[in-house]
């Protein structure tokens, strides 16, 4: 009788085994990352991965038979093809991890875009099944979004260039360089699509996704309600045009794009594990803090789906924080460009309110008065028809005081201002009308005693200057500018050797992988010792200076870095960056 007691329980036992091996086999993928699933044959195979993204990646796949039970298979072969842009092929073979279920692991996607990977299952006895799977891979710290649904025909083309003209050329310009007739008043710039739609930068879900939801920290607005879905991949289609090297005519048959020569940037920047200072910056449409401890950045904003937050700067007595509200514009309005408000709140987050909310116009950049009492703010707007030959443009600095609301403008033809913490100077962008170009310029804060430091002339644009500590010297970032030595410092084209005026000739421009590159400069305020710092090669970057002058932290698209008072030892220490702006903080 024990016997038989015994010889049931170890039947029930290797049953309850059988069931639970039955069931982990017969269980989909892990919830994580993203999964696909296709019927082929009598077979159903789901293959996940466990990130859409570059980087090291796990493959899983799961193959069951007609009745969900799952397979087993003699192997399981994956192959990875990005047909688009002809980056080889990488083969790996998935191991079994369970009844029906293999895993892979390995640097299989080495391009953002869309990926094939096909499947082979190998069967004893019987002709290998192939399954064939489409995954958009996105870069580091993008989403990659829904696959495109439309192929580039010329029908598809054509109408995405009749949106673009009707909805996207006052902003991003007829030839999608980012200089429209608005570029002037936006801050930061619009996107340069000759750079951004480079193959391989980004993919057509995360495009499709900044149409359809707006890109954070910038004047782009959200254009879900506006456009349909089609018209939105419409648009990214036609995009993808001027990221070839020669882009489609709407009457040609559209070619296969193939990857451009990359340049490599001249100064290598290290990721390193440190904590943040600690900052006010703007993340994800809101501001946060962080401590300078090491502890998780606390938001101080929420302003909802339809509302961000950017440009924040914190008083010098350290008790308030200002920053800059966008907003879409009514579905009625003739431009769809952001609502803006000028707000002020208490450095903890608490009581928000608007201090400005002008009836038109971009409000972007505030600076605080010395004495913590009034604001100078930024003003942009088209005047005139956004499409005339000469649109006629709005540039003002204005001063908002902090107790009554009383504004009055303070210059002209100017954006982008930043005081000193003396409160003797006031530096800002300068708008020449006649050439259409920026300048940087230094004045009282009542604008008397204007004089130029950096000239237009060998510059393509300028960005978010500020001071430092002391007065001193004002960092800006910008695009272009002279040939410089290893230190930085500008040489004149007599001090080259014939070799190199020869060769700089030929150079081609320089393609980044967010857009027209972006340096930062350093001047002094009487103009001399014009040098660039360690080439960041950023998204417009934004700067602030440590209180007590030592360091300097930088922000942009790629992400959050730090360096030293005189722009040596450059570190990236967040991946995720923005470019909504950041101010340091007090603790």
């Amino acid at each position: 009788m024990r016997s038989l007691v015994t010889f049931a329980l170890v039947a029930l036992a290797i049953a309850v085994v059988a069931l639970a091996g039955w069931m982990l086999g017969r269980a989909a993928p892990p919830a994580a990352g993203i999964a696909q699933t296709v019927q082929v044959e009598d077979l159903r195979v789901t293959v996940q991965l466990d990130q859409a993204a570059l980087g090291s990646r796990i493959v899983n796949v799961t193959v069951q038979d007609a009745n969900d039970r799952p397979l087993d298979l003699s192997a399981v072969r994956l192959r990875f093809t990005m047909p688009e842009m002809d980056m080889g092929t990488i083969e790996a073979d998935a191991q079994p991890i369970g009844q029906g279920r293999f895993q892979a692991s390995g640097m299989f996607f080495t391009m953002a875009g869309r990926w094939t990977v096909d499947t082979t299952l190998v069967r004893d006895g019987r002709p290998p099944i192939r399954a064939t799977f489409t995954f958009p891979i996105a870069a580091p710290g993008e989403a990659s979004g829904p696959l495109n649904p439309l192929t580039a025909d010329v029908w598809t083309i054509q109408a995405g260039q009749q949106l673009y003209q009707a909805n996207c050329t006052p902003c991003h310009g007829a030839a999608g360089r980012g200089d429209g007739p608005l570029a002037a008043g936006l801050s930061p710039r619009p996107a340069d699509f000759t750079q951004h739609m480079v193959p391989g930068k980004h993919t057509d879900g995360q495009v499709y996704l900044w149409i359809k939801d707006g890109f954070p920290g910038t004047a782009m607005p959200s254009w879900g309600q506006r456009l349909t879905e089609t018209q939105i991949w419409q648009l990214v289609t036609y995009l993808r045009t001027f990221g070839q090297h020669t882009a489609v005519a709407p009457a040609a048959s559209p070619k296969q794009p193939t990857a451009p020569a990359l340049a490599v940037p001249l100064t290598a920047i290290p990721d390193v594990q440190e904590p943040l200072p600690p900052l006010i910056f703007a993340r994800q449409a809101n501001l946060w803090r962080s401590n300078g401890s090491g502890d998780p950045p606390q938001q101080l904003t929420n302003l909802g789906a339809d509302g961000l937050a950017e440009h924040p700067t914190v008083s010098p007595d350290g008790t308030r924080i200002a920053f800059i509200t966008l907003a879409p514009a009514p579905i009625t309005a003739t431009l769809p460009i952001s609502i803006s408000a000028l707000y002020v709140m208490n450095a903890d987050g608490s009581n928000p309110h608007a201090l400005w909310k002008p009836p038109r116009g971009l409000l972007a950049l505030p600076t605080w008065t010395p004495d913590s009492q009034a604001l100078y703010v930024g003003l942009s707007d088209i005047l005139s028809d956004p499409m005339a030959p000469v649109p006629e443009r709005l540039l003002e600095v204005v001063r908002v005081d902090l107790a009554t609301g009383a504004r009055r403008v303070v210059l002209e033809d100017a954006r982008d201002p930043t005081i000193a913490r003396d409160g003797k100077r006031i530096a800002y962008l300068h708008f020449d009308k006649q050439n259409a170009a920026f300048s940087l310029h230094i004045a009282a804060p009542d604008g008397s005693g204007d004089r130029e430091l950096i000239g237009a002339g060998a510059f393509t644009d300028f960005y978010a200057p500020r001071f430092s500590p002391d007065g001193k010297r004002i960092i800006v970032a910008a695009i272009g500018g002279p040939v410089t030595n290893d230190q930085g410092y500008p040489i004149n084209a007599s001090e080259q050797a014939p070799l190199q005026r020869l060769l700089a000739l030929f150079e081609p421009p320089v393609a980044e992988a967010h857009g027209a590159s972006w340096d930062l400069w350093m001047v002094n305020t009487d103009g001399t010792g014009l040098r660039r710092l360690p080439m960041a090669r950023e998204d417009t970057p934004m700067v602030a200076f440590a209180p007590d002058g030592s360091r300097i932290v930088m922000m942009g698209a790629g992400g959050i870095y730090l360096m030293d008072a005189d722009g040596s030892n450059m570190r990236r220490i967040d991946p995720l960056g923005d470019h909504g702006g950041l101010d340091w903080a007090q603790k």
